[in-house]
């Protein structure tokens, strides 16, 4: 009988990559081996477990290797997917067809990065659908938003046009650890 590696979880190689593995354990099972990927997360708040599970089911994602965050909102724990997992269910849903961004400033601001804008389009069959995100609304102020303020203001876009425009292939499930006031 073989020896079988087993990782810090105590969960052998194929346990940890196949979700039907992880989907299907006792939420106390589940509880226990999530314990290494969210340390600091209270795992035993009621329901917790069980919204873990049907947000990584409804974007098909694994806990254990796709990134999922626990972020303190109101004192509570939440569960926030990385916003790739998101735009990976609209690309496989054939619902999206492109998105375009273009960066722009806002013409009643001075030329700053206060001003900074972006257009987003999401081309949903042969509908193009187009939002406007401005860099001074969404900015959290953080040492990220001062790395890469073009980049996550692009995000921040795609994800709101996402939710306005694809609630029924997404499902309630959108936001980004960078949109939300919670200490991660």
């Amino acid at each position: 009988m073989g020896n079988k590696q087993k990782d810090l979880l105590g969960t052998t190689l194929p346990e940890r990559c196949l979700a039907k593995d992880w989907a299907d354990m006792p939420d106390d099972t589940l509880r226990i081996k999530l314990r290494g990927i969210f340390p600091d997360a209270d795992l035993n708040v009621p329901g917790f477990v069980a919204k873990l599970r049907s947000i990584c089911l409804q974007l098909n994602a694994n806990p254990f290797v796709d990134r999922i965050y626990t972020i303190r909102l109101g004192g509570k724990p939440e569960i926030i997917p990385h916003y790739s997992l998101s735009i990976a269910k609209l690309w496989a849903s054939g619902e999206l067809r492109g998105i375009q961004f273009n960066f722009f400033n806002d013409p009643s601001e001075s030329r700053d990065l206060a001003s900074l804008a972006v257009r987003t389009t999401l081309q949903r069959g042969d509908v193009p659908l187009t939002v406007e995100t401005y860099f001074r609304e969404v900015n959290r102020r953080t040492p990220m938003w001062a790395a890469m303020p073009h980049f996550l203001l692009m995000k921040t876009s795609l994800l709101q046009a996402a939710r306005f425009f694809f609630p029924d292939v997404l499902g309630p499930v959108v936001y980004d650890k960078d949109e939300i006031d919670g200490e991660v």
